[in-house]
């Protein structure tokens, strides 16, 4: 791998989000089969190398199509393992890793989440560490969550990351160290899946704390769980809405994090800390015996429905650093109001406005006269959404970013909607997206991943679909 035609892709973790990936690639995203030197599939134990193939002129699908193959597999309710394929690909042990990681490689890590300084995993954190070079004594004195190391370790070999976890914010030190690992090494990090990563939330908010757009506070629904319970028990019953959301995959088994407000609440976390504030959400409940919308009845439900929609608000005041999760009452002109099912939304109160120019030709808008001091919005998004999307706009306040759909026969089906709207009475931006999901979390990853390649030289943007409405 390392006599190769250009940079390659390191996919860290092969579960739900990082197969996606693959499938979408092998599905023609972004042309990465054809663009790249190689692909790495890493899992808990193993590592597959597939070169690019100098016969095909591409990445080999047939050994992406043999790696999904063996993951998807479940023994012992687990996934399989990347080591049953030793006989037909070029699989190699874990600790080899860092001998296939070159400068301008890139790497999307989609491990799992995961903020505890916990025990597990011990043996595998110390020897991570101690391949650190000149750690802090922080990373030294801490058990850093092992997908923060990672992404500390393929940076260090000069790699770009795209990361899908929120581990890298469960402490405001990690993310702090990741970054100063990326500025010393002159490489780019990415959380891109970190705050609603279908939406690349958190590429908005880079963009204007980037462009000295000041937010003032956050009102948001980050948790598409009890987004869906709440709608749905209207029509059924709080229980039996669980129920459903729990059959449909939406809710956990065990829902407690999404219930009481948990997730939610590490997710205004990273809000803060992308911010650069250190914020530590509170959660409260319909009363004080209650967490998140745990206590929440049908009787509940009945009695306030004449008054609007019972939604699960996070709020984070950047002047006062107050984050608060709790159910609120939203009214019809409330712009979350209209956020329904496992849909997610953000709205931004900004201290400056915004500006929507006249949709037209790509090179015209290109070509726009940049003196005025008002930020474009729509050159914001083409900035973030890289491949083919379509970016329709009315030429006053909305935009709506919609992702295509892959052909049938692959097992992706990612055709959805972003939607932005810019309110200039209350200078506010309002994304609104799906939340989650393996397939819509993918296509945003890749979306940043191209745009890093592309932004370093390495690949060449095509075109993009803009229509006027």
């Amino acid at each position: 791998m390392t006599e190769k035609l250009g940079s390659s892709l390191i996919v860290l973790g092969a579960g739900g989000v990082g197969s996606s990936v693959l499938e979408q690639i092998i599905a023609g995203s972004h042309n990465f089969m054809r663009s790249l030197g190689g692909i790495v599939v890493v899992d808990s134990g193993h590592l597959v190398l597939i070169p690019y193939d100098s016969n095909l002129g591409a990445v080999n699908e047939e050994h992406l199509k043999l790696v999904l193959e063996a993951k998807r597999k479940v023994v012992d309710g687990k996934r399989g393992s990347l080591g049953s394929l030793r006989d037909r690909l070029d699989i190699r042990e874990i600790g080899e890793l860092w001998d296939y990681i070159n400068k301008e490689d890139l790497a999307i890590n989609t491990l799992p989440t995961e903020f505890s300084n916990s025990e597990s995993g011990k043996k595998t954190q110390d020897a991570l560490t101690a391949r650190i070079r000149e750690p802090s004594p922080f990373l030294l004195a801490n058990h850093i969550p092992i997908s923060v190391l990672y992404n500390i370790l393929a940076m260090q070999e000069g790699a770009h990351v795209v990361d899908a976890s929120k581990s890298a914010f469960g402490k405001r030190e990690y993310y702090q160290a990741i970054n100063m690992v990326a500025s010393s090494n002159c490489v780019d990090y990415d959380p891109n899946g970190a705050i609603m990563g279908p939406t690349s939330a958190f590429a908005v908010l880079r963009w204007l704390t980037e462009h000295s757009i000041g937010i003032k506070s956050v009102r948001a629904i980050l948790n598409g769980a009890t987004n869906y319970i709440l709608g749905r028990a209207k029509e059924i019953s709080v229980e039996g809405a669980l129920r459903e959301a729990q059959i449909r995959k939406i809710a956990e088994s065990d829902p407690t994090a999404d219930i009481e407000g948990y997730d939610p609440a590490q997710k205004l976390r990273v809000i803060g800390n992308s911010l650069d504030l250190d914020v530590h959400p509170k959660v409260s409940g319909i009363d004080d015996k209650h967490r998140g919308i745990d206590g929440v009845t049908n009787e509940y439900l009945q009695k306030i429905r004449d008054n609007g929609k019972l939604k699960l608000i996070c709020t984070l005041d950047t002047t006062t650093r107050e984050a608060i999760v709790r159910p609120e009452i939203v009214s019809p002109d409330d712009p979350l109001y209209d956020v329904d099912g496992t849909q997610n939304a953000i709205v931004l109160t900004l201290d400056q406005k915004l500006r929507l120019i006249e949709p037209g030709n790509l090179d015209i808008i290109r070509k726009k006269d940049t003196t005025k001091p008002e930020p474009d919005i729509l050159k914001m998004l083409l900035s973030i959404y890289r491949h083919t999307t379509t970016i329709s706009a009315n030429g006053t306040s909305t935009v709506r970013v919609t992702y295509p759909s892959l052909s049938e026969g692959h097992r992706v089906y990612n055709h959805y909607k972003i939607q932005f709207v810019y309110d200039p009475r209350r200078n506010q931006l309002i994304i609104k997206g799906p939340g989650a999901g393996a397939a819509e979390t993918a296509a945003a990853l890749l979306d940043a991943a191209y745009a890093t390649l592309e932004r370093r030289g390495a690949l060449v943007v095509p075109a993009r679909k803009l229509i006027t409405l």
